[in-house]
């Protein structure tokens, strides 16, 4: 990739992976939760066909554990029918 940006990506994917992988072992059940990213940032995270598999499976771990907290948003009626398929 021209100017070397694919090192640039990669380091920012794992990254993102770093960061749904604390999401996947926070403790929602605990009085203060630490934050985590948002869930809609991860619908589109998992939506993008861009992203890795890796990043994608991660993501829609999470969206599954966050299925409560994403249909509460604007993002669900816009969210892709294969998307609403795979969560139900």
């Amino acid at each position: 990739i021209k100017y070397g940006v694919g090192a640039l990506a990669t380091h920012c994917e794992n990254y993102i992976l770093q960061l749904l992988n604390k999401c996947l072992n926070v403790d929602t059940n605990c009085a203060n939760p630490p934050p985590t990213m948002h869930v809609t940032i991860v619908c589109d995270l998992y939506e993008e066909d861009e992203y890795r598999e890796e990043t994608r499976k991660a993501a829609f771990c999470v969206l599954s554990r966050r299925f409560a907290d994403l249909i509460r948003t604007e993002r669900w009626i816009s969210c892709l029918w294969s998307t609403v398929r795979d969560l139900l």
